[in-house]
């Protein structure tokens, strides 16, 4: 809802963390989630916020300069009995956000903005799509030299959206009209590359094609953020 404030209700915490600068010239990023602590290695505080509400990075508004370029080292730790592995992804990201407003003292407004998207849509030849009503879903998302490819199991249409979103950097919103959960596998080049553009890829292997047109997306705007003192 616009206005409202984030990072400041009631959530699961960590018992202990330390956010630490990333020493200079590391490369990659890293994210570990096990079952008592989150790793993770050389990200930004955008990066942060997009593993702590799960967006992306055209969904967050209003970074600074360091907020983007400056590295950080995380470990935190906690102690929750066994849950089902959704349960406890949410909750970790729960226990993230809690900790991002204390540390960094970060204050999110949540706004819906219209802007560029793509629609995801159903090609009338049918898509071509397995279905397996089994959930909850898994996606993966490989690239290398230039190839990629991304296979999805027992995933719903929006899950789709999400991910091919994730890869070309820009939201995708469903519009297919499928229903229930199925599997998918998509493989592409980039562009110039031998192999089909993923825009091809989703047309010929998936049965659905990618059309541009505006739409209203969630973003997060940041209000408020500092650097952390070093713990």
């Amino acid at each position: 809802m616009a206005g409202m404030l984030l990072g400041q209700t009631e959530a699961p915490k960590f018992e202990v963390a330390s956010i630490r600068p990333t020493a200079p010239g590391a490369i990659g990023t890293t994210v570990n989630a096990d079952k008592d602590r989150v790793t993770i290695r050389n990200m930004s505080l955008t990066g942060l916020i997009e593993y702590a509400y799960n967006i992306r990075r055209f969904q967050i508004s209003g970074a600074q300069p360091w907020m983007q370029h400056d590295r950080y080292d995380l470990i935190a730790k906690y102690d929750a009995p066994d849950e089902p592995l959704t349960v406890r992804d949410r909750r970790t990201r729960l226990r993230m956000r809690d900790l991002l407003a204390e540390r960094f003292g970060l204050v999110l407004r949540e706004e819906t903005k219209e802007m560029p998207v793509l629609a995801l849509r159903s090609e009338r030849n049918g898509r071509k799509l397995t279905a397996n009503p089994t959930g909850p879903g898994a996606t993966t998302i490989n690239r290398n030299d230039g190839v990629g490819m991304s296979r999805g199991r027992g995933v719903t249409a929006p899950d789709l959206a999400a991910t091919l979103g994730m890869i070309l950097g820009q939201p995708v919103i469903d519009e297919t009209g499928a229903e229930g959960r199925f599997d998918y596998e998509l493989k592409w080049t980039g562009d110039g590359g031998p192999g089909p553009t993923i825009q091809t890829a989703v047309r010929e292997q998936l049965g659905m094609r990618l059309e541009s047109k505006r739409g209203p997306v969630n973003v997060q705007v940041i209000v408020k953020a500092e650097k952390p003192t070093e713990n």
